[in-house]
């Protein structure tokens, strides 16, 4: 059995149910699994227990017991640990961490059904004092099919388009060709059929003319692979990896990353902060940047034993496949995933996250790749609330942007720019039709428009995809002006577009996009391949080519 015929079918089938209903159905099977003896590892027992009582009864109020009942005074650390945590985030997290520990719930709840209930979507014997919010993130739910714009229907459109890719893309620009009208999303058939598993909250990062895409979450299971595409002839190659050995406490530094790079080692920090590897470990919601020849590898959500308090970064030496870390001098960020991290001259932006609590993070750092040093920026203005799964971009090698992202049970649809010569946030003011509220979206910018594309919010997943003009900032003496926002197209709401966690590349030699990756309510083959949209004329574009006649 293949690699991906394996992680489909222990990722099994997904649970279409709409939170209240997701989480009450997770409950129910975790109690009968109890009462038939199948439990899990005590911590994860623990942190059930918590998270149910957070989402059914609300923030710990009970006295605390006596010391010398172990599991009871277990039971009140874990339940007080999440303070004032929102009853649907701990609902979400409830269902996050079975998901993680049994990727298959949802088929063993089914098989417990009884043959007389006909419909999935009942009741269930489960307190009916849960909340019921639809303020809760969740998994794109499918619509039913629209009549596309020319009357035609979806699916009619679908088989047209796949009709129209039967002959196998020998290389990007002849797959590029195979996109009909600027603006619209192909999947072009790749010349051979190796290609990495499906996932997403993956990273994607562009060295030449070669993507990398590197680990990422299937099925409840993280992954550390690293694949990588060229562009030349669209084919996959799944790269095998070594690791340097780590140095020891006290001395000598690492290769370069850049000629005139040198970096510290790791170890000047107390011990309980090093890593016991510099091998990637398995990892979703990190960042990753290219320098040089060589790519970031920053941050991510792991379920190491071992797993650091603070931020690692490890860096793959693209010529020599190897891995190593690199430990810069000042006050590092507290380990998360779901951030973002920008890459403005020599400097990487990070922003937000969820630490390993889960909890939003809003705070910004500064890696200076220059002097190596972390760095806690001043700013003034207004920044952006915490939040995690958000878009990212930079413009002018001056302007950091940040859209939309979620906080506990929120989705944002807000702008904020920051300045990087003044260090001042701004929530600027749009244009145009506004975006809706997202999280999980992925965009590039590409020429003088910042594309956006999926993405989920409280309801369903995002089927538009949009593009903001930021030709404004471009220009000194118009920096408040309204940045314009514009619908570039719609998707199928069953298309591999619209998903959460997917990652967006721009490629600015071939003026196009490529996508890769995401989570839709299942995993599925069409997620094997990358999607490819042409450059469509923006307002700015169609501005400059008439100043150029």
């Amino acid at each position: 059995m293949s690699l991906e015929a394996a992680l489909l079918k222990k990722a099994g089938a997904t649970c279409p149910l709409p939170y209240p209903e997701k989480f009450k159905a997770a409950v129910k099977l975790v109690k009968d699994r109890e009462t038939e003896g199948k439990t899990f590892k005590d911590e994860n027992r623990l942190a059930l227990f918590a998270l149910e009582q957070q989402a059914l009864v609300g923030s710990c109020k009970e006295p605390k017991p006596w010391g010398w009942n172990v599991v009871e005074s277990a039971k009140w650390q874990a339940w007080s640990q999440l303070q004032d945590m929102a009853p649907v985030e701990a609902m979400r997290l409830y269902v996050r961490l079975l998901e993680d520990e049994l990727p298959s719930w949802w088929d063993e709840y089914e098989s417990g059904i009884n043959s007389s209930q006909s419909s999935p979507h009942r009741e269930l014997p489960v307190s009916s004092s849960i909340p019921e919010s639809n303020g809760t993130p969740s998994s794109p739910a499918a619509s039913p099919r629209r009549p596309a714009a020319n009357g035609s229907s979806h699916s009619e459109a679908s088989d047209t388009l796949k009709a129209q890719h039967k002959r196998k893309a020998t290389s990007l620009s002849e797959a590029i060709q195979t996109v009909a009208t600027p603006g619209q999303w192909a999947s072009p058939m790749q010349s051979d059929s190796k290609h990495p598993p499906p996932r997403y909250e993956h990273a994607a990062s562009l060295i030449g003319h070669s993507l990398y895409v590197i680990g990422g979450n299937c099925g409840g299971r993280y992954l550390n692979d690293v694949w990588v595409l060229s562009l030349d002839n669209l084919t996959w190659q799944l790269v095998t990896t070594s690791a340097k050995p780590l140095p020891p406490v006290g001395g000598g530094t690492f290769d370069e990353i850049e000629s005139e790079v040198s970096t510290p080692l790791l170890g000047h920090k107390e011990d309980s902060s090093k890593p016991s590897s510099s091998a990637l470990p398995p990892s979703a919601g990190h960042v990753l940047l290219a320098w040089g020849s060589n790519l970031l590898c920053i941050g991510g959500h792991t379920k190491a034993k071992d797993a650091k308090v603070y931020m690692v970064i490890r860096v793959l030496d693209t010529h020599k496949h190897e891995w190593s870390i690199i430990s810069p001098a000042g006050n590092a960020p507290p380990q998360r995933g779901g951030h973002s991290g920008t890459l403005v001259g020599s400097k990487v932006y990070l922003f937000g996250g969820e630490d390993a609590a889960r909890r939003p993070q809003g705070d910004l750092f500064v890696l200076d790749l220059a002097d190596m040093e972390w760095q806690s920026p001043e700013v003034t203005g207004t920044p952006p609330p915490a939040r995690s799964a958000h878009a990212a971009a930079a413009y002018q090698q001056r302007y950091l942007l940040i859209f939309g992202g979620g906080s506990v049970a929120n989705c944002f649809g807000d702008l904020y720019v920051l300045d990087t010569e003044s260090m001042h946030w701004s929530c600027r003011a749009t244009q145009g039709p506004p975006p809706a509220p997202r999280a999980g979206h992925a965009g590039d910018v590409l020429g003088d428009s910042w594309y956006i594309v999926g993405g989920g919010n409280n309801t369903s997943g995002c089927t538009d995809m949009v593009a903001l003009d930021l030709t404004p900032l471009a220009t000194s003496d118009q920096t408040d002006d309204p940045l314009i926002w514009s619908t570039v197209s719609q998707a199928e709401s069953r298309s591999a577009i619209v998903s959460e966690g997917l990652t967006v590349e721009a490629v600015p030699y071939a003026r196009c996009l490529l996508s890769f990756g995401g989570y839709n309510g299942k995993y599925q083959s069409a997620l094997q391949r990358p999607h490819i949209i042409r450059k469509h004329h923006t307002r700015s574009s169609m501005k400059s080519r008439s100043q150029a006649k």
